[in-house]
Protein backbone atom coordinates (compact mmCIF):
# COMPACT_ATOMS: atom_id res chain seq x y z
CA UNK A 1 0.00 0.00 0.00
CA UNK A 2 1.54 2.87 -0.59
CA UNK A 3 1.38 6.85 0.85
CA UNK A 4 0.47 9.04 -1.76
CA UNK A 5 -0.01 13.07 -0.82
CA UNK A 6 -1.53 12.30 2.83
CA UNK A 7 -4.21 9.73 1.42
CA UNK A 8 -3.91 5.61 1.75
CA UNK A 9 -4.70 3.82 -1.97
CA UNK A 10 -4.01 0.35 -3.59
CA UNK A 11 -1.88 0.21 -6.69
CA UNK A 12 -2.92 -1.27 -9.36
CA UNK A 13 -0.99 -4.76 -8.79
CA UNK A 14 -2.29 -4.84 -5.48
CA UNK A 15 -6.06 -4.32 -6.83
CA UNK A 16 -4.82 -6.68 -9.94
CA UNK A 17 -4.05 -10.14 -7.15
CA UNK A 18 -6.67 -9.59 -5.09
CA UNK A 19 -8.82 -9.67 -7.85
CA UNK A 20 -7.38 -13.03 -9.22
CA UNK A 21 -7.34 -14.09 -5.82
CA UNK A 22 -10.92 -13.91 -5.29
CA UNK A 23 -11.30 -14.92 -8.78
CA UNK A 24 -9.63 -18.35 -7.50
CA UNK A 25 -11.56 -18.92 -4.57
CA UNK A 26 -14.97 -18.69 -6.44
CA UNK A 27 -14.08 -20.62 -9.29
CA UNK A 28 -13.36 -23.77 -6.62
CA UNK A 29 -16.35 -22.62 -4.86
CA UNK A 30 -18.33 -22.60 -8.08
CA UNK A 31 -16.68 -26.29 -9.11
CA UNK A 32 -17.78 -28.12 -5.62
CA UNK A 33 -20.93 -26.78 -6.32
CA UNK A 34 -21.05 -28.55 -9.57
CA UNK A 35 -19.79 -31.62 -8.25
CA UNK A 36 -22.40 -31.67 -5.66
CA UNK A 37 -25.47 -30.88 -7.98
CA UNK A 38 -23.68 -34.01 -10.31
CA UNK A 39 -23.18 -36.36 -7.58
CA UNK A 40 -26.99 -35.51 -6.47
CA UNK A 41 -28.57 -36.10 -9.93
CA UNK A 42 -26.84 -39.46 -10.43
CA UNK A 43 -28.05 -40.67 -6.89
CA UNK A 44 -31.52 -39.17 -7.86
CA UNK A 45 -31.19 -41.24 -10.80
CA UNK A 46 -30.45 -44.23 -9.22
CA UNK A 47 -32.77 -44.27 -6.35
CA UNK A 48 -35.53 -43.63 -9.05
CA UNK A 49 -34.54 -46.93 -10.65
CA UNK A 50 -33.71 -48.37 -7.70
CA UNK A 51 -37.64 -48.15 -6.48
CA UNK A 52 -39.33 -48.91 -9.47
CA UNK A 53 -36.89 -52.06 -9.60
CA UNK A 54 -37.98 -53.14 -6.05
CA UNK A 55 -41.41 -52.63 -6.54
CA UNK A 56 -41.75 -54.78 -9.26
CA UNK A 57 -39.70 -57.29 -8.28
CA UNK A 58 -41.66 -57.22 -4.99
CA UNK A 59 -44.80 -57.79 -6.49
CA UNK A 60 -44.32 -60.55 -9.32
CA UNK A 61 -42.19 -63.04 -6.28
CA UNK A 62 -45.66 -62.40 -4.26
CA UNK A 63 -47.97 -63.46 -7.20
CA UNK A 64 -45.17 -66.36 -7.99
CA UNK A 65 -45.63 -67.21 -4.49
CA UNK A 66 -49.74 -66.66 -4.92
CA UNK A 67 -50.18 -68.80 -7.91
CA UNK A 68 -52.07 -72.68 -7.26
CA UNK A 69 -51.77 -75.52 -9.06
CA UNK A 70 -50.47 -79.22 -9.00
CA UNK A 71 -48.93 -81.58 -11.49
CA UNK A 72 -51.58 -82.03 -13.97
CA UNK A 73 -52.77 -78.41 -14.37
CA UNK A 74 -49.18 -76.28 -13.12
CA UNK A 75 -49.68 -72.93 -11.71
CA UNK A 76 -47.01 -71.51 -13.44
CA UNK A 77 -46.24 -71.12 -17.12
CA UNK A 78 -43.00 -69.80 -18.74
CA UNK A 79 -43.11 -68.88 -22.53
CA UNK A 80 -41.57 -66.20 -25.04
CA UNK A 81 -37.88 -67.53 -23.97
CA UNK A 82 -38.25 -66.51 -20.53
CA UNK A 83 -39.84 -62.79 -21.40
CA UNK A 84 -43.52 -63.88 -20.29
CA UNK A 85 -44.49 -65.92 -16.87
CA UNK A 86 -47.65 -66.64 -16.84
CA UNK A 87 -49.77 -67.63 -13.09
CA UNK A 88 -52.83 -68.57 -11.66
CA UNK A 89 -54.04 -66.95 -8.52
CA UNK A 90 -57.55 -68.59 -7.00
CA UNK A 91 -58.57 -65.31 -5.20
CA UNK A 92 -62.03 -66.89 -4.05
CA UNK A 93 -61.46 -70.20 -3.00
CA UNK A 94 -57.51 -71.24 -2.57
CA UNK A 95 -58.24 -74.77 -0.53
CA UNK A 96 -60.49 -76.53 -3.44
CA UNK A 97 -58.59 -78.44 -6.61
CA UNK A 98 -61.61 -76.45 -8.88
CA UNK A 99 -59.55 -74.23 -11.12
CA UNK A 100 -62.43 -72.82 -13.07
CA UNK A 101 -62.87 -69.42 -11.35
CA UNK A 102 -59.27 -68.40 -11.12
CA UNK A 103 -57.81 -65.25 -12.18
CA UNK A 104 -54.65 -65.65 -14.66
CA UNK A 105 -51.82 -63.11 -14.65
CA UNK A 106 -49.38 -62.26 -17.37
CA UNK A 107 -45.97 -60.74 -16.65
CA UNK A 108 -43.97 -60.14 -20.40
CA UNK A 109 -42.14 -57.71 -21.98
CA UNK A 110 -42.83 -55.18 -25.38
CA UNK A 111 -40.52 -52.53 -26.03
CA UNK A 112 -38.35 -52.30 -23.47
CA UNK A 113 -41.14 -52.00 -21.01
CA UNK A 114 -42.68 -54.95 -18.63
CA UNK A 115 -46.44 -55.02 -18.40
CA UNK A 116 -48.43 -57.43 -16.34
CA UNK A 117 -52.59 -58.01 -17.40
CA UNK A 118 -55.00 -60.05 -16.19
CA UNK A 119 -55.18 -63.47 -19.10
CA UNK A 120 -56.21 -66.58 -19.70
CA UNK A 121 -53.99 -70.02 -19.60
CA UNK A 122 -52.08 -69.07 -22.95
CA UNK A 123 -51.01 -65.29 -21.52
CA UNK A 124 -52.93 -63.61 -23.94
CA UNK A 125 -54.13 -60.58 -22.32
CA UNK A 126 -58.38 -59.98 -22.22
CA UNK A 127 -57.77 -56.57 -19.30
CA UNK A 128 -55.89 -54.45 -16.96
CA UNK A 129 -52.87 -53.77 -19.48
CA UNK A 130 -50.78 -51.94 -16.91
CA UNK A 131 -46.77 -50.50 -18.01
CA UNK A 132 -44.84 -51.29 -14.70
CA UNK A 133 -41.30 -50.67 -15.54
CA UNK A 134 -39.61 -48.72 -18.53
CA UNK A 135 -36.39 -48.67 -19.88
CA UNK A 136 -36.17 -52.88 -19.34
CA UNK A 137 -32.77 -53.79 -20.68
CA UNK A 138 -33.55 -57.86 -19.84
CA UNK A 139 -36.48 -59.32 -18.04
CA UNK A 140 -35.99 -63.25 -17.87
CA UNK A 141 -37.28 -65.83 -16.01
CA UNK A 142 -36.49 -69.40 -16.19
CA UNK A 143 -36.56 -72.94 -14.36
CA UNK A 144 -33.12 -73.58 -12.57
CA UNK A 145 -34.37 -77.66 -11.39
CA UNK A 146 -37.64 -78.50 -10.77
CA UNK A 147 -40.07 -76.17 -8.95
CA UNK A 148 -37.34 -73.38 -8.53
CA UNK A 149 -37.47 -70.19 -10.78
CA UNK A 150 -34.65 -67.88 -11.26
CA UNK A 151 -35.82 -64.39 -12.03
CA UNK A 152 -33.05 -61.57 -13.69
CA UNK A 153 -34.84 -58.00 -14.42
CA UNK A 154 -31.92 -55.07 -15.74
CA UNK A 155 -32.93 -51.63 -16.06
CA UNK A 156 -31.51 -48.65 -17.33
CA UNK A 157 -32.19 -44.99 -16.48
CA UNK A 158 -32.40 -44.31 -20.11
CA UNK A 159 -32.59 -47.10 -23.13
CA UNK A 160 -31.98 -44.96 -25.99
CA UNK A 161 -28.55 -44.30 -24.25
CA UNK A 162 -25.35 -46.82 -23.82
CA UNK A 163 -24.49 -47.73 -20.16
CA UNK A 164 -22.48 -45.68 -18.49
CA UNK A 165 -21.78 -45.78 -14.18
CA UNK A 166 -22.52 -41.88 -13.94
CA UNK A 167 -25.18 -40.68 -16.64
CA UNK A 168 -26.99 -44.02 -17.32
CA UNK A 169 -26.90 -46.33 -14.55
CA UNK A 170 -28.17 -50.11 -15.00
CA UNK A 171 -29.37 -51.43 -11.87
CA UNK A 172 -30.15 -55.33 -11.61
CA UNK A 173 -32.46 -57.20 -9.74
CA UNK A 174 -32.25 -61.02 -9.86
CA UNK A 175 -32.66 -64.34 -7.47
CA UNK A 176 -34.07 -67.68 -7.04
CA UNK A 177 -37.18 -68.79 -5.85
CA UNK A 178 -39.28 -72.16 -4.99
CA UNK A 179 -42.60 -72.23 -6.64
CA UNK A 180 -45.47 -73.92 -7.34
CA UNK A 181 -45.30 -76.79 -10.22
CA UNK A 182 -44.12 -74.85 -13.30
CA UNK A 183 -44.81 -75.51 -17.08
CA UNK A 184 -42.71 -74.20 -19.40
Amino acid sequence: MKYLRGKYGLTLVELMTASILVSVILLGVIGFSLTIQRFQSNNQKTAIVNIRLNSVFANLTHNIYQAIGNATDPAIILSGGGQRITMREDRNNPQTTDYSDDTWITYYILNNSLFSCVSDKTGTCSSGNEELLSNVETFQVTQASGTRLQIKISVLYDISQPFDPMKNPRYTLSGGLNSVLTSM
